[in-house]
């Protein structure tokens, strides 16, 4: 498990998560997509009741990147394998928490990067089932 510094422990879980399920879909690299299903895959964080407000679930989630990207074997990722628009996702959630004046990075801050962002897969999914 890697310790993501200046990360909430669910944040911390959600980013784990997140690498575990790009390599258990076979990808080599992960994406929004990948941290979107890592959010909603830890069931106790704030990015998880916001997300389940709008009725967005991993499954839900994981059905459209298969549909879309595809799935292959078992891979083996790591931190390093985070694509451009993922770190630049997590270095503006951390500027968005210093703007909150919180002295971590939460679920909520990750969210909120991503939707600032924009141009990723993880909204475009998100758009997919008209959140």
């Amino acid at each position: 498990m890697y310790e993501f510094q200046g990360f909430t422990e669910k944040a911390n879980n959600s980013l784990n998560l997140a690498i575990n399920i790009a390599g258990s879909l076979g990808h080599t690299y992960i994406g929004s997509e990948h941290i979107l299903m890592g959010l909603l895959s830890e069931n106790s964080s704030m990015a998880y009741n916001i997300l389940s407000d709008f009725e967005v679930t991993s499954e839900k989630i994981q059905k459209i990147v298969i549909d879309s990207i595809g799935k292959g074997n078992l891979t083996h990722v790591t931190v390093g394998n985070f694509t451009p628009k993922s770190r630049k996702i997590l270095e503006d959630a951390i500027i968005i928490a210093a703007k909150f004046h919180h002295k971590k990075v939460g679920t909520e801050h990750l969210l909120l990067s991503m939707i600032e962002e924009d141009d990723n897969y993880a909204i475009k999914f998100l758009k997919e089932l008209r959140v």
